[in-house]
């Protein structure tokens, strides 16, 4: 059986960085499993050849650089051209999270309408994401983060928090090869030692980084100045360029740092700090030449203020070295797992960094934790401890264990051919509106396919509206349609913009249409709530500046009866008037807010999901419309109804609601006047402004506490 197809994108496994060490040590094994080809990314450098690396990889590569396309470096086109022409059944992407923003999303979801594949993210989840970050992970099947520490953000950083939020996200922790970072004899050492400088008396600390702010390998030469007063024989050794001219922004000249310090630099060990010698920050040094560095080492130490996992102290651990870290972000994982104690550190901030809290690591603790390793480097017991640190890495960090415990079930799950559900499939996005008016096709579905259970696929914020209607709905996801055995999917066609403008249909009926089902009225199951004014009037304005209408307030001034303002939190609040108004703006699911208007004895609005509830129950409706046409957008009700239209330029009939994607000198939606709008609420209700406003400032408690709940994001209505 031929294998699957894979197309992978991450860093160049050819290059130096930590993500071309994981791509490498991962798709190295994949490839046993599966047919590979790999776009590389090489964002820094002309040369896409790693000079010190076996480019000899079981898999393919296309090498994304500023040599092969200098408007790319990042390979978002070549991803794209290359995924076209494999047709994988697998993408493997890995990388920062954010930095695939404003278009991986869409671009996958718009794949797999197409193309039945599986999608594996590799991503960094340690940092504050936005809603758009969130979305990618739900898009992706097998979601996977490298560490467990979290931050407790409101928005949902760290595993614990984006756990809560995707349920199948998955930790796999970062690896590294013991063949290739292993503990040379000590005869060996020795040897390796002399041939580099290192006098046997030398006590050496190296630091492993890139010379970048986040690395802080000041805070490390700092240190090291006190370290020396009190070790003679100390000599700092630090793997890096002294000057990175790769980096973006003012690079850090380390060598002129030192000389502030009072530190003698030097080319050899013999002067009190060292750097490789003709080292190139992009590829670095091999890793055999690298795997002596550590083996050399008395003491390896980090200072970084921030890391994501932070590989270079396992390394050293693979070898045998002691360690100091210390125990925030990523290096608390390493030192929970391991045993390592930490070094204390504190929170503070640094621009440069993150918009959030940054951790220094404490000065006085790093150093005395360093003069205690010196102190103790000839004892057993000390070497037993480390020992046992590094015993537990390897158990832990392998690269073979990492992936026999957690990438083989995913490979399995994966292989393993899955038959297709019977069930139906209604596949649709968004909006508010367009979901509730999509349940018109429901029972002409169910006709078609009888005794078949029907499933709605939607975002979860809109899960609200259908339940109840179907057998289940479930978190959007579009790979998940090539699971069943029928699927609709009538926005695929591109029902809203141009499709049905200059035709016969409304928006109402278009999907039936499209599907060929009988057409039914929208539907929703409304979920009551007690105590509400015996008579009142429902208002929903929108926080759409295209499609608002900001004079309601004038429209409906002296009005007898109270006035219940629904809507999103921050859907602009009627302006002062004459009226008792009950504030449920972002109070209300979307099943609690079709009650409300179901009760209502008018509904004054924009076009929207609240304009299509009205027509449901029928309920008297007076509508302003906006960027859209209502002979396309119209709710279908049989109650009484006005629509206000604004003057139209010729082009709005055709393209229908706009939403103001379009480039319009002249908003429509503020087009009408507050006496015409109020004219038409006169023709429904005579006598809503004929009597004195009624008191509701004794609304029940019940009513009062929903008022006061706060809004959380999937309940409330935003229309």
């Amino acid at each position: 059986m031929a294998k699957l197809k894979m197309l992978a994108w991450n860093d160049d496994p050819c290059g130096s960085t930590g993500y071309s060490r994981q791509a490498k040590n991962i798709l190295k094994r994949l490839s046993t499993h599966f047919d590979i080809a790999c776009v590389g990314v090489n964002k820094m450098d002309e040369n896409p050849h790693n000079p010190f690396e076996d480019d000899r990889m079981p898999f393919k590569v296309f090498r994304a650089n500023i040599q092969n396309d200098p408007n790319d470096p990042e390979g978002c086109n070549l991803i794209k051209s290359v995924f076209h022409k494999l047709s994988p059944d697998i993408l493997f992407i890995m990388g920062d999270i954010w930095s695939f923003r404003g278009w991986l999303r869409e671009w996958i979801e718009k794949m797999q309408f197409r193309y039945n594949f599986k999608t594996i993210g590799y991503y960094s989840t340690e940092y504050p994401l936005n809603d758009e970050d969130i979305d990618i992970l739900r898009a992706t099947d097998y979601p996977i983060t490298h560490s467990k520490w979290g931050l407790g953000f409101d928005n949902g950083a760290g595993y614990d928090e984006i756990k809560k939020i995707i349920s199948k996200l998955i930790y796999i922790p970062d690896t590294v090869d013991s063949n290739v970072f292993y503990p040379t004899t000590e005869d060996q050492r020795a040897l390796d030692r002399i041939s580099v400088g290192m006098k046997p008396e030398y006590f050496v600390i190296s630091n492993v980084n890139r010379n970048t702010v986040r690395k802080d390998l000041i805070a490390t030469i700092k240190a090291f100045k006190r370290v020396k007063k009190e070790i003679k024989n100390a000599r700092l050794y630090l793997h890096t360029a002294a000057i990175d001219e790769w980096l973006h922004g003012e690079p850090i000249d380390l060598i002129k740092r030192c000389k502030m310090e009072g530190l003698e630099v030097g080319n050899n060990f013999d002067s009190d700090v060292s750097f490789p010698m003709n080292f190139t920050p992009h590829y670095g040094w091999p890793d055999n030449i690298l795997n002596r560095i550590y083996n050399c080492s008395d003491l390896i130490i980090s200072t970084s203020v921030s890391e994501g996992f932070g590989v270079t102290p396992v390394e050293a651990l693979f070898c045998q070295r002691p360690i100091l870290i210390p125990g925030h972000t990523g290096f608390s994982n390493i030192c929970e797992i391991t045993g390592v104690k930490p070094v204390r550190s504190y929170p503070t901030k640094d621009e440069r960094v993150a918009t959030h809290n940054i951790y220094k690591t404490d000065e006085d603790d790093l150093v005395n934790k360093i003069i205690e390793a010196y102190e103790n480097k000839d004892k057993p017991s000390y070497r037993t401890a480390n020992m046992g640190h590094s015993i537990n890495a390897i158990e832990s960090f392998g690269a073979d264990r990492v992936f026999h415990n957690y990438w083989i079930p995913i490979v399995n799950d994966i292989k393993q051919p899955k038959e297709k559900k019977k069930a139906i499939l209604f596949v649709q996005r968004g909006s508010a509106g367009d979901v509730l008016i999509t349940s018109s096709c429901f029972p002409g579905l169910r006709q078609r396919h009888p005794d078949t259970p029907l499933w709605y696929m939607t975002k979860p914020e809109y899960h609200n509206i259908v339940e109840g209607l179907v057998d289940g709905v479930i978190s959007w996801q579009p790979s998940l349609i090539h699971d069943y055995e029928y699927v609709y999917i009538p926005h695929e066609f591109r029902v809203l913009t141009g499709n049905w403008g200059a035709g016969d249909s409304t928006l109402t009926r278009i999907y039936s249409e499209m599907l060929g089902v009988p057409f039914n009225r929208p539907q929703i199951i409304p979920d009551p709530i007690d105590n509400l004014p015996a008579e009142y009037i429902v208002v929903h304005t929108t926080s759409h500046k295209f499609r608002t209408y900001l004079n309601f307030h004038m429209a409906l001034n002296k009005s007898r009866l109270p006035i219940i303002q629904i809507g999103g939190k921050n859907d602009y609040i009627l302006g002062n008037g004459e009226f008792e108004l009950i504030d449920m703006r972002g109070k209300l699911s979307f099943r609690q807010t079709a009650y409300v208007i179901s009760q209502a004895k008018l509904f004054v609005g924009i076009d929207s999901y609240p304009m299509h509830v009205a027509g449901v129950f029928d309920v008297p409706m007076v509508i302003t419309f906006g960027s859209g046409s209502a002979r396309v957008t119209a709710a279908l009700s049989n109650g009484a109804q006005r629509f206000l239209e604004p003057v139209y330029s010729k082009v709005c009939p055709i393209i229908g609601p706009c939403f103001g994607n379009y480039d319009c000198k002249h908003p429509c939606g503020e087009r009408h006047s507050h006496e015409l709008v109020r004219e038409a609420i006169k023709q429904i209700m005579p006598d809503l402004f004929k009597e004195t406003i009624k008191d509701v400032s004794n609304v029940s408690a019940k009513l009062k506490e929903l008022l006061n709940q706060k809004s959380r994001k999937e309940e409330s209505c935003q229309v």
